[in-house]
């Protein structure tokens, strides 16, 4: 197979995925459509139900709470900030509580959908881009390696 056919068959397998075009998916997986709608949209479920989660900060919970300005400081809703802005105990409880979702979105998944391959890395990364991009703060939220360190550990805790 030539470049100009690899690159064509990789753009028409990337639209069938992303835009759900059953039919021609179909033909060439062999697979019924109805079990390909079923698993895409288990997938969409674990996906939007991890980036909710992702979307939860605790560091914006407890400044409400304290009536204290997360814009101090370095003006990111994380860890580190919520430790400069109110202290040791409020940053450890705001790094368990993103570490811990990244880990619960993870390992919920992988429960809930256990006939998912990879389902706990698509959970895993949309807790991730929740956390980064939360709905509920503009898309203005943290950097995402607390998760993501959470979805690292629940991954494979072994390394």
């Amino acid at each position: 197979m030539n470049t100009t056919n690899r690159s064509a068959m990789v753009k028409l397998l990337s639209a069938v995925l992303l835009f759900g075009t059953i039919g021609l998916f179909r033909t060439w997986s062999g697979l019924p459509s109805g079990l390909l709608s079923m698993t895409r949209g288990l997938i969409g479920a674990a996906f939007l139900f991890a980036y909710m989660l992702g979307c939860s900060n605790m560091a914006m919970y407890l400044a409400k709470a304290k009536n204290v300005s997360l814009s101090g400081g370095s003006g990111n809703p994380g860890t580190s900030n919520a430790t400069l802005l109110m202290g040791w105990r409020a940053g450890i409880l705001v790094g368990i509580h993103d570490i811990g979702k990244g880990v619960l979105a993870v390992l919920l998944s992988e429960l809930i959908f256990p006939e998912l391959a990879y389902i706990g890395a698509v959970a895993g990364v949309a807790c991730v881009m929740g956390h980064i991009f939360p709905v509920f703060m503009k898309f203005r939220g943290g950097k995402g390696l607390a998760a993501y360190i959470g979805m690292i550990l629940a991954l494979n805790w072994k390394f």
